[in-house]
């Protein structure tokens, strides 16, 4: 997971050292923090596409890994996340995604407190797709059956701005105005 964290980090070219990263985290555990400046840092700079998504689970992983050392008391079983579970996260994702970003990046400040009411309105709606449970029913079902003894479910939404590259922003102007050729007619200049 470390190495192909830092092959990551360094296809992108982010000099940050997974070791650095892990430090970080380790800081953010034993402040009782919910987010690592480094992370935030690595998270910021990393091109958004797949990559990005990759090392965001990497980055969450370790995330995890690292919080038995921080507090020993920690049942490890609690870190385990089911396919339910999983699932479920991303599509409240999704949700969160739909709501807030489809008309544009909101102030990621301002639209924290919206965006925790959000999840935690979705976590006890009640889908046909889990046979009438909530979302939170199905977690702490699917928790009881791995064995995992965490109770409470909750889920802390960010939202963080990302520049485009300038590769990405010439991507954007050219296919901007291929659509536009197209909508006037101009299908040899929309190529």
């Amino acid at each position: 997971m470390r190495a192909r964290l830092s092959s990551i980090l360094q296809r992108t070219g982010i000099d940050i050292p997974v070791s650095r990263i892990e430090e970080g985290i380790r800081e953010a555990h034993l402040r009782k923090a919910v987010e690592a400046p480094i992370v935030v840092e690595a998270q910021r700079r990393l091109p958004h596409d797949s990559d990005f998504t990759d090392a965001n689970e990497l980055l969450a992983a370790l995330w995890n890994l690292t919080i038995p050392e921080c507090d020993p008391k920690l049942d490890r079983r609690m870190l385990e996340k089911g396919p339910i579970e999983k699932t479920l996260l991303r599509d409240m994702s999704r949700v969160i995604e739909d709501r807030f970003l489809k008309n544009g990046m909101p102030d990621p400040q301002a639209a924290r407190p919206a965006m925790r009411a959000a999840v935690q309105e979705w976590l006890d709606a009640p889908q046909k797709e889990l046979g009438g449970r909530t979302p939170r029913r199905a977690i702490l079902d699917e928790r009881r059956s791995l064995g995992n003894p965490q109770e409470e479910v909750g889920f802390d939404v960010g939202v963080g701005v990302f520049e485009p590259t300038a590769d990405e922003q010439a991507a954007r102007k050219l296919l901007d105005e291929g659509k536009a050729a197209l909508l006037e007619g101009r299908a040899e200049q929309a190529r």
